[in-house]
C-alpha cells in the first residue's frame, strides 16, 4: 500500500504504470509486509523484534540506520516535567528527524505549547499547511511523502521514505508519539535502538557487533545507560537534525535519570496492573497517573494491533484429494454426499468451518465432516 501510495497517488503516470509492471495481482492477502516499532511514554521503546524497555538517555540518539542503504531515523529527548512545571529525572521524546540519501529529509519538533509539531520537510517548513488542510499530502520532487491522517482524537504527520520506512507521530501529553513502519525487505540491515531487527529480540540490546550477547544487559539498572545507550548517541556533527542558531546539545551527556531497580513499581498496581512496568515507571518518575494511564492505553492498543496483524490465516485442505476431477468435487443430484475436511493454524487457534451460503437443510458440518445434499437448483459454496 506504501508503495502504491508513492508511485500512483504522489507520483507520474510513467511510476504507476512501473508499479502495476511489478505488482500485477492486487488481490488481497493477509499477509503484512511490514514491522512496526514504537517510542511512546517516558521515553519507552518496542523495537521491531517486540522487546520493550526503557530509555531515559538525554539528548539525540539513532533509533534506525539502514546498513545497505543512507537512511537514518534519529530521536531527540528533553527533560521530561510533571504537570506542576517541576523538572523530573527522566526524559520525553521531544522531535524526530530523518534522513534518506541526499534527496529526503522530514523533521518534526514539539512546539514550545507542547500542544503542536513544527514541520519540516527538505528544509521546507510546512506546518501551516499541515494544520490548515485537513487533506495535506505532499511529495516534493517524488521523494519524500508527507500527509496528515486523524483517528483517535489524534492528529498524526507520516512521512514515507523510498528506503521502505514510514514514520507516524502525533502529540501526547507534552512529549511525541511516534510509530515505525518498516518493510520485511530490511530485515538484518538496520541497526539502533530499535534493535537488529532479525526476528531474535534476545539481541536486540547488542550495543555493537562481536557483543557477548550471552550476558544480557537489564535495562532497568543504570549499567544499562552507559552499557547501551550512549552507544547511540549521535552529535552535532553526525546529526540529521536541522538546528536554530546557537542551539547546542553538547552538554547533556551528564544527566543522571532516574531506573526502573531504583523504584518499587508494585507501588503503581492500583493504577497500571501487576503486568505493565512501563506504565508503573511512569507513574512514580513522572508523578502524574494520567501520563502513566496513556502510557498504558497506547501499549495495549497498538500490542492488540500488532497481534491481529501477526496472526497467520489458517488453511483449509481435503483428507481425501482423490475426490477430485481436475479440482472439481463432482456430487449427484439428490443424493447425499460426504466430504472429509482437514484444518490447521499456525498459531494454535480454533477454525471454524462453515457453508457461505445455500439453504441450511442441505448442509451440515460435525466435526470436520460435511454433509451435503446436492440440489441443482440451488447454487452454494463452501467457505
Amino acid at each position: 500500500m506504501a508503495a502504491q501510495r508513492l508511485c500512483c497517488l504522489n507520483s507520474s503516470y510513467t511510476m504507476c504504470n512501473t508499479f502495476f509492471g511489478l505488482f500485477p495481482a492486487q488481490e488481497c492477502s493477509s499477509d503484512v509486509d511490514f514491522v512496526t516499532a514504537y517510542v511512546f511514554g517516558d521515553p519507552h521503546i518496542t523495537t521491531f523484534d517486540q522487546l520493550s524497555y526503557s530509555m531515559n538517555g538525554w539528548g539525540e540518539f539513532t533509533l534506525m540506520s539502514v546498513t545497505t542503504q543512507d537512511f537514518v531515523l534519529q530521536a531527540r529527548t528533553g527533560r521530561a516535567r510533571t504537570p506542576y512545571g517541576t523538572f523530573v529525572n527522566a526524559t520525553v521524546l521531544t522531535a524526530v528527524a530523518a534522513s534518506d540519501g541526499n534527496h529526503s529529509h522530514f523533521q518534526a519538533v514539539l512546539d514550545s505549547s507542547g500542544t503542536g509539531m513544527i514541520l519540516h520537510v527538505n528544509g521546507q517548513n510546512v506546518t501551516d499547511d499541515f494544520y490548515k488542510k485537513d487533506d495535506f499530502n505532499w511529495t516534493p520532487n517524488n521523494t519524500v511523502s508527507v500527509w496528515r491522517e486523524c483517528g483517535q482524537n489524534k492528529t498524526f504527520v507520516l512521512a514515507m521514505f523510498p528506503s521502505g520506512v514510514t514514520v507516524k507521530i502525533n502529540t501526547a501529553l507534552q512529549n511525541l508519539e511516534l510509530e515505525i513502519q518498516a518493510t520485511k525487505f530490511l530485515m538484518n540491515k538496520t541497526v539502533g535502538l530499535l534493535g537488529n531487527f532479525n526476528n531474535i529480540s534476545e539481541d536486540d540490546l547488542s550495543p555493537t557487533s562481536g557483543f557477548n550477547v550471552s550476558t544480557p544487559i537489564d535495562w532497568r539498572d543504570s549499567k544499562f545507560d552507559q552499557t547501551y545507550i550512549q552507544k547511540w548517541r549521535v552529535n552535532r556533527t553526525h546529526s540529521v537534525f536541522k538546528y536554530r542558531d546557537k542551539e547546542d546539545l553538547s552538554s547533556l551527556q551528564d544527566f543522571r535519570p532516574t531506573f526502573a531497580k531504583d523504584l518499587n513499581l508494585n507501588n503503581s498496581l492500583d493504577i497500571c496492573g501487576s503486568r505493565d512496568e512501563l506504565c508503573s515507571f511512569d507513574n512514580l518518575v513522572m508523578l502524574d497517573w494520567v501520563f502513566a494511564k496513556n502510557t498504558h492505553n497506547f501499549r495495549s492498543y497498538h500490542s492488540n494491533r500488532d497481534d491481529k496483524l501477526r496472526n497467520n490465516p489458517p488453511t483449509l485442505s481435503l483428507r481425501d484429494k482423490d475426490i477430485l476431477v481436475d479440482g472439481r468435487w463432482i456430487v449427484t443430484d439428490g443424493l447425499v454426499e460426504h466430504l472429509e475436511l482437514a484444518t490447521s493454524d499456525k498459531d494454535g487457534h480454533q477454525v471454524t468451518v462453515s457453508w457461505v451460503d445455500g439453504p441450511p437443510e442441505a448442509r451440515r458440518v460435525t466435526n470436520l465432516t460435511l454433509k451435503y445434499v446436492p440440489d441443482v437448483r440451488v447454487p452454494t459454496r463452501i467457505g
